[in-house]
């Protein structure tokens, strides 16, 4: 069922995507209740497990500081029962090497029942779409060393 925009869960996740596009891990991680756990998946992605704050923080900054603008547009959310809401995106930005991010994703987030804060993050990426964008910024660190390995003209 869709969620109630004004339930308290919806305006937690809310509040996490805001705190994601603006590069705010302070406010991000105030979401999240102990303990709590954060993965982003497919496994293949090779990413670990992030169960503290500290690590989260790197995790949210590190991304998010690698781009100029950085959009998440809800398409679909899902108010499941048993504290589980889905939510279906599109994250849209721009890199500092001006690589377009364009990339379909579904969160379920788990919220913790008494706290109604968040317990656990699945973030599941468009595979392909994530590596198109890391190839094409391969590219352009590449060219940009190339460049700079060359001297001024």
């Amino acid at each position: 069922m869709a969620p109630d925009p004004n339930s308290p869960r919806y305006r937690v996740v809310l509040a996490f995507f805001r705190a994601c596009e603006a590069n705010d891990a302070d406010t991000a991680v105030s979401l999240f209740a102990e303990p709590f756990q954060f993965r982003v998946l497919p496994k293949a992605s090779g990413r670990p497990i992030i169960t503290n704050r500290a690590h989260f923080r790197t995790f949210l900054q590190g991304i998010r500081g690698s781009f100029k603008t950085y959009n998440i547009e809800i398409l679909r959310a899902l108010d499941c029962e048993d504290n589980f809401m889905f939510f279906h995106v599109m994250v849209k930005g721009v890199s500092l090497l001006d690589t377009m991010l364009n990339n379909e994703m579904i969160f379920l987030f788990h919220f913790e029942p008494i706290t109604g804060l968040l317990q656990g993050i699945d973030q599941y990426l468009d595979s392909a779409s994530t590596a198109r964008f890391f190839v094409e910024e391969k590219e352009k660190k590449d060219q940009q060393r190339s460049r700079s390995s060359l001297g001024p003209s």
